[in-house]
């Protein structure tokens, strides 16, 4: 299930400190680490979305432990077959809760970027992408494939962007916002 939040302007600065008083210890840490203040409300949306769709999914109302893999890729240590993944920009939060591995990832459609996208895609992809009717919201989808792929299976952008999607056996579902803000797209293991 994918949970999004898209209206970051009405979380007020009231709401987030109100927020922060229901929020465990730890994430409070977490969202207070941010220097900025809209990264500090990110963090708590996130963490909100989270606990709503485990309430709302599988009835889990207590405080979430989470755990690390070597990976870094965090998990419920009292729930390790339900499965997440958050992610957020300036246009909104995304959370993907699933009974298997999943990977998601929401990005603001900027300008197009000639040297970004010959540096993350492979020819194949770079010729579909210069050839679209809009290469910006092109390069977007593709970009939040290849990260939702590169968090769903833990490995991060430090690998070789341009073979990402070669030889997988997984799923993708892209959505593009009305209003071409943003783009969210999860990756999944195919049935």
């Amino acid at each position: 299930m994918i949970y999004l939040f898209d209206n970051i302007a009405s979380f007020s600065d009231e709401l987030f400190w109100r927020s922060l008083k229901v929020l465990p210890e730890k994430r409070v840490e977490k969202a207070m680490k941010f220097r900025k203040m809209i990264d500090r409300k990110l963090s708590v949306i996130a963490y909100l979305l989270l606990v709503y769709g485990l309430k709302k999914e599988y009835g889990i109302f207590e405080e979430l432990i989470f755990g690390f893999r070597e990976n870094e890729k965090p998990y419920l240590t009292n729930y390790p077959d339900i499965f997440f993944n958050i992610s957020h920009c300036k246009y909104g939060v995304v959370c993907a809760i699933s009974r298997q591995e999943v990977g998601i990832d929401i990005e603001g459609i900027e300008s197009y970027d000639d040297e970004v996208a010959k540096y993350i895609c492979n020819d194949e992809e770079y010729n579909n992408l210069i050839h679209s009717k809009n290469p910006a919201v092109e390069f977007c989808k593709l970009w939040t494939v290849k990260e939702s792929v590169l968090k769903f299976t833990g490995e991060g952008i430090c690998t070789d962007l341009k073979s990402v999607l070669h030889n997988l056996h997984v799923t993708f579902e892209t959505l593009c916002s009305g209003d071409e803000k943003y783009v969210v797209t999860v990756c999944e293991m195919k049935q």
